[in-house]
């Protein structure tokens, strides 16, 4: 995930930096949850699928927003299918989410 995208969220905290392991960076999703901050890079096994979220952003007491990166300038509609399914994932694994949102660059 781009450095840029991070500095929107200087209070984010980095999940599993330095393992590709995807169940230690599960478990450290889940531990993170508590701490209220945004988290970048979580992971979440539910419902037969696993999904690896770019910025996971706590909103309020309970939910969460959800936002996928992308080094694109435009919207297409593979990115739409990636975090819809993130957020079926999300869900599934108890977080309530109250909004997607896909992040990319602005060409002007």
């Amino acid at each position: 995930m781009g450095d840029w995208a991070k500095r929107l969220y200087p209070s984010g905290i980095e999940i599993g930096r330095g393992t590709a392991d995807f169940d230690v960076v599960c478990a450290e999703s889940q531990r993170q949850l508590v701490v209220r901050q945004p988290l970048f890079e979580t992971a979440f096994r539910a419902a037969g699928g696993y999904a690896r979220l770019d910025i996971l952003n706590p909103v309020g007491d309970d939910a969460w927003d959800l936002i996928e990166v992308k080094s694109s300038t435009s919207v297409k509609d593979v990115y739409l299918e990636d975090v819809a399914f993130q957020a079926h994932v999300c869900t599934a694994a108890g977080l309530k989410i109250r909004r997607c949102h896909v992040l990319h660059i602005n060409s002007n």
